[in-house]
């Protein structure tokens, strides 16, 4: 290879490098532009929904004890939740719905929960496009609430939802209200039905208290038994060792008198046992019911809280 062939390699090299140059700087100004680009383009981090908002006031709500608060919080999330979406639809109406019915304790202040709750399912299953797997369950609930609201002297839930209206959870955003005209009247408030004071539920107090005295009589008459038992079968020994020790021969099996020395140590034994069986049973159970009605009853309560895509209970 000759001098002047490998200074033509050199030049070839050097004028290649000089030419990439220019357009690799080209590339890497073009991919940061593009990727600015894509940063100015990119979309804020989405806020907090409305529907959001309710379903947490509900949560908290509940976890406080206040259940008519979150049945209404819940039931707000229901209505700003579309028909498209069913699965979430579904769940604020069943947390809305069972914290109605767990707000009811049976009386007639508490009577308008059940109300609302049958008002929310009925317009759950008048939505013509509802699957009848979604329903199903729906119906056979209202079934049951309608069941329960059929109280005879009760008042009527159009009487209620038209003089209790439904506790609405805190705003979430602030509204804006519009001023009042003069050709607008404000509307009187609506009556104000009285409600009956609840009547107190009938106590079984009394009928425990009547079966435990029954029991512990019949302890009684055990333990009568097994003394009057323990007194024959101790006469039948004297007799048997008395006439055993006048006879002047020793005595046989035969002997009639002896036979009914024996009969009679038998029939103390049998009512020795049947009083400890009498009289342990009878006092056990007297006891314990006795025991039992003195007792306070507490109320007892089911909790329903919504979790994930269906409901968790506890009880």
């Amino acid at each position: 290879m000759t001098a002047t062939t490998r200074l033509a390699r050199v030049a070839l090299a050097v004028a290649l490098t000089l030419a990439t140059t220019p357009a690799r700087a080209h590339l890497s100004e073009k991919t940061a532009a593009s990727q600015a680009s894509n940063l100015s383009q990119e979309t804020p981090p989405p806020t907090t929904s409305e529907r959001d908002l309710a379903y947490e006031l509900g949560v908290q709500a509940e976890a406080l004890g206040d259940l008519a608060r979150a049945a209404a919080a819940h039931e707000r999330a229901y209505r700003l939740t579309t028909a498209a979406e069913p699965g979430p639809r579904l769940l604020f109406l069943r947390a809305s719905v069972a914290a109605r019915l767990r707000a009811d304790d049976g009386s007639a202040a508490t009577r308008v929960h059940l109300c609302h709750a049958q008002a929310l399912l009925r317009d759950y299953l008048a939505d013509p496009a509802l699957t009848p797997e979604l329903a199903a369950e729906e119906r056979v609930s209202l079934q049951r609430l309608e069941q329960r609201l059929a109280v005879a002297g009760a008042p009527t839930c159009a009487t209620l939802l038209g003089a209790t209206p439904p506790p609405a959870p805190a705003p979430a955003t602030p509204t804006t209200t519009t001023p009042t005209t003069a050709a607008e009247t404000p509307r009187p408030p609506p009556p104000v039905v009285a409600t009956p004071t609840p009547t107190p539920r009938p106590a079984i107090t009394r009928p425990l208290r009547i079966s435990g005295a029954v029991g512990l009589g019949l302890g009684a008459t055990g333990l009568a038994l097994l003394a009057a038992g323990v007194v024959v079968g101790r006469r039948a020994n004297q007799r048997g060792h008395e006439y055993c020790s006048e006879r002047a021969t020793a005595c046989v099996a035969n002997d009639p008198v002896l036979r009914d020395i024996e009969t009679s140590g038998r029939r103390g034994d049998t009512l020795v046992r049947v009083g400890a069986v009498l009289a342990g049973l009878g006092l056990l159970a007297g006891v314990t019911l006795l025991a039992i009605s003195a007792r306070k009853p507490g109320p007892r309560r089911s909790a329903l809280r919504p979790a994930g895509l269906g409901l968790a209970g506890s009880f």
